[in-house]
């Protein structure tokens, strides 16, 4: 535990630090523990009860940019291999720009994660954990030559899927079955 206060706890876990509620914290924090440099995620409370991680907008380049526009000097759209810590001469710094697998693993996070489209052994994985204020999105996926068209509508939660249609059939579960190589589909997804 590094520092603790308003409902609050920050901790280091290995190399990553997190910052999430923790009801029995009823004191008044002595730092400003989200301005912590080595924070990497912080869990945030939904009104609908729940919460979720924010990530995505610390390493998202347009949200870094937006912060540090005059510091980080590398294009707003792009990832930096790294981006200088509190310690150095200018902390929030970026070098490298366009050397980075970054982008690749970002993509791999926001699809799978985010959006929550992923590959199982029977067929494709519909998970999403998005912002409860979303209304939804919509995605173009081919997967095992069958091609996909999925549509996401949020009825204000960050997770969790109450029914999956797929062709006009609705699915038990999560998972879109295997659709014949070749064929287009029609997926829609309503969480709840």
């Amino acid at each position: 535990v590094i520092a603790t206060g308003d409902g609050y706890k920050l901790e280091r876990w290995g190399k990553v630090v997190l910052l999430r509620p923790d009801p029995q914290v009823i004191w008044k924090s002595e730092s400003d523990m989200q301005s912590h440099p080595e924070l990497c995620a912080k869990y945030l409370r939904s009104s609908s009860g729940g919460g979720g991680w924010e990530y995505y907008k610390k390493i998202c380049p347009a949200y870094v940019e937006e912060k540090n526009s005059e510091l980080h000097k590398v294009e707003p759209y792009v990832y930096a291999q790294m981006t200088a810590g509190k310690d150095a001469r200018k902390p929030g710094e970026a070098k490298n720009s366009w050397l980075t697998g970054t982008a690749a693993w970002n993509w791999y996070a926001i699809t799978q994660f985010i959006l929550g489209i992923k590959p199982a052994y029977t067929g494709l994985e519909v998970n999403p954990c998005i912002p409860a204020d979303w209304k939804g999105y919509t995605v173009s996926r081919k997967f095992r030559g069958a091609n996909y068209e999925i549509e996401v509508k949020n009825n204000g939660v960050m997770k969790g899927v109450k029914k999956l249609i797929v062709n006009g059939q609705e699915v038990a579960g999560n998972i879109i079955p295997m659709q014949p190589e070749g064929s287009n589909n029609k997926v829609e997804v309503i969480m709840g």
